[in-house]
């Protein structure tokens, strides 16, 4: 079991999670950025899971303690798409992250359906942290302004462990969003989450940005416990390789 104070350590993939304020991280100049503006006529488009799909993105991190100095880390995340199974309930996908300093490869397990995106949990090693069901995380068709909420079993963040939460979800429709290089035209996606774990209380917010044809351009993660320890987030997208 991991200590209250080290809970928060190397959490930004095993999400695949800052706050959900507006983005505006693009470069600055005197021209606006012209906008990505593809059209998704599925949910398969807004995460385009084909096998040997990759996106790199610009990571920083932030952890805080009570008492201690804030810690800082910049660094590039890779995901890419290394197994895909066509079942009777949608395409599953498994997604490997690489850039973490950890010795066992992290796979993000996703499944898209007609009905939208889903998560399923994420496996380390011989740990496989998932949900009690697949979890939705964006429905298809896009509705601006859905909301629903979810209770179940599910990773939780911070502590390595799977348990009880509560969780809404929240659909903002498209909206510009800045990237480390380039403007799309997204889907955003907020994600808050409760759960209590080893007597802390954990209050979790995560926007996703999905752009047609692309897939995750930018993710946004904040994880606060009562404790008063937090973490932060951010993953912009630089690169990407789509098939």
């Amino acid at each position: 079991m991991m200590t209250k104070t080290s809970v928060f350590a190397g959490i930004v993939a095993a999400a695949f999670a800052l706050s959900c304020g507006p983005s505006n991280s693009g470069p600055v100049t005197g021209a606006k950025t012209p906008v990505i503006d593809n059209v998704a006529e599925s949910a398969h488009d807004l995460f385009p899971l084909t096998e040997g799909n990759d996106w790199t993105y610009s990571s920083q991190r932030r952890q805080s303690f009570p008492g201690r100095p804030s810690q800082t880390d910049v660094s590039d995340r890779v995901l890419m798409v290394t197994k895909v199974t066509e079942t009777g309930q949608g395409t599953d996908a498994e997604i490997e992250v690489t850039g973490e300093d950890a010795a066992d490869t992290l796979l993000l397990l996703y499944r898209i359906t007609d009905d939208g995106i889903y998560q399923l949990g994420h496996r380390r090693g011989d740990d496989k942290l998932m949900y009690s069901e697949p979890f939705l995380l964006l429905p298809w068709p896009i509705k601006e302004g859905e909301t629903f909420s979810w209770e179940g079993n599910g990773p939780l963040l911070g502590t390595g462990a799977v348990g009880p939460m509560k969780t809404t979800v929240l659909v903002r429709g498209y909206i510009e969003v800045d990237t480390h290089t380039d403007r799309y035209k997204a889907c955003r996606v907020e994600v808050t989450e409760t759960y209590t774990f080893d007597d802390v209380e954990y209050n979790t917010a995560k926007v996703f940005w999905f752009a047609p044809r692309v897939g995750l351009v930018r993710y946004n993660e904040s994880v606060r416990a009562d404790t008063g320890a937090a973490h932060e987030a951010l993953l912009e997208l630089t690169s990407h390789t789509i098939k």
